[in-house]
């Protein structure tokens, strides 16, 4: 089998039988963590530089809170305004513009503009040390 060949039939499977299966935001940082990993978790999270980013994650999730989505929103978007450097908020609105999202429907139109600009702008705050 060649790598292209695996790669089209790769699929991340998990345990979720909510509707969002798709939702790779959720199934990336909260599904199926065990409890000594989430309590890491939010420790790391209290020193991080991103933390407005995990506090509006934890908002759209109902994450050790209750879910707020236009409270979430407007997180990400504060902190993603200029003079922001808080790349993750910005990769997270881009990918709310381009899949535009139906929880967020209510609170976005359509703008390729904004998409764009939020996907430019969290590359260009994106750490280099990532890059390498």
């Amino acid at each position: 089998m060649e790598s292209n060949d695996f790669n089209l039939n790769y699929e991340v499977k998990y345990n979720d039988n909510s509707n969002d299966k798709n939702d790779r935001w959720k199934l990336y940082l909260f599904s199926g963590l065990k409890e000594n990993l989430k309590e890491r978790i939010n420790e790391m999270i209290s020193y991080d530089e991103n933390e407005v980013f995990f506090a509006a994650l934890k908002l759209e999730y109902g994450y050790n809170t209750n879910k707020n989505l236009k409270e979430a929103f407007l997180l990400y978007k504060e902190s993603s305004m200029a003079n922001s450097r808080n790349f993750l908020s910005m990769t997270r609105l881009f990918d709310i513009y381009k899949t535009k999202e139906n929880k967020f429907k209510g609170m976005i139109k359509n703008d390729k503009n904004l998409e764009l600009i939020y996907l430019f702008k969290s590359f260009s705050y994106l750490p280099i040390s990532l890059l390498k």
